[in-house]
């Protein structure tokens, strides 16, 4: 896959956007236009659905590494899950 150079966004003033949709937006202001750029590189064309899966899998492993430094309760606060999921994990039911 070929990496387009995309130097001369940085000359834009994005703000000044018109015709881009809420989740672009979303994108633009919270991971910049060079993540966007190369998201439409690998993507671009095809419908993209970002799963949480991902972002749960990190947390029952930082409640497994973490067990012994915090408790259930700063460890629901720390990942903002509730505590019976910290326990589900910690008892292996997920």
């Amino acid at each position: 896959m070929s990496t387009t150079n995309y130097d001369w966004v940085q000359e834009l003033d994005l703000n000044k956007l018109q015709d881009i949709d809420s989740n672009t937006e979303l994108i633009i202001k919270n991971c910049g236009a060079d993540v966007l750029l190369r998201l439409t590189e690998l993507f671009g064309k095809s419908s993209v659905y970002f799963s949480e899966k991902v972002l749960y899998s990190l947390k029952r492993e930082y409640i497994v590494q973490n067990k012994d430094i915090y408790s259930v309760k700063e460890l629901s606060r720390i990942l903002d899950v509730s505590k019976s999921y910290v326990y589900a994990v910690l008892n292996g039911e997920v």
